[in-house]
């Protein structure tokens, strides 16, 4: 099963961001369902049942890290991955406790799990891009310059299972990890 960790956005946020992600829908461009967004802390790929046994041991509970502290999406910061794009993105703002949080991640799951190699990016993913295509490229540039300052106070680590289906991706909800 693929598995990754993530930290879910506040309802609030998920319908500010319904408008964003209808201006994506464009010949090339698959955007996310606004119930699927996410900023995604590890991960984790191919896990068999042992490796999920470990992840949920070593997470736990009582990860304090995050507790109370809030989360900022970064104003015009919509951004992509790749050349041409491949994922569209929306970056958070600079946050120490989330890098202590990824940091924290990251060495309870050693060594099963190798340590990121890339420098840790906070973002939320908006859409996949199958073809930079005309239309993909206006509908990109119709949102890029707009402002989405949004506060939130994530109050769990989630460990999710992702599914590919000819539908779409589906997450399923795994485990928890409160923030206390």
């Amino acid at each position: 099963m693929r598995l990754f960790l993530a930290l879910d956005i506040s309802s609030a946020l998920r319908e500010n961001l319904r408008p964003v992600l209808e201006g994506l829908r464009a010949d090339g461009i698959s955007p996310v369902g606004p119930e699927q967004v996410h900023v995604t802390i590890k991960f984790l790929g191919e896990v068999d049942e042992e490796g999920l046994a470990f992840v949920k041991g070593r997470l736990g509970s009582g990860q304090a890290i995050l507790a109370g502290t809030e989360l900022m999406l970064k104003s015009t910061s919509f951004d992509s991955f790749g050349s041409p794009p491949r994922v569209l993105w929306l970056g958070l703002a600079e946050n120490h406790e989330l890098k202590l949080l990824f940091g924290e991640v990251e060495r309870r799951l050693a060594p099963r799990f190798p340590k990121e190699e890339r420098s840790f990016s906070p973002h939320l993913t908006l859409a996949r891009v199958k073809r930079w295509t005309p239309a993909a490229e206006k509908a990109w540039k119709g949102i890029k310059g707009k402002e989405l300052v949004e506060t939130w106070i994530a109050r769990e680590l989630v460990l999710y299972k992702s599914t590919l289906t000819p539908e779409g991706v589906r997450y399923e909800r795994m485990n928890t990890s409160p923030f206390q």
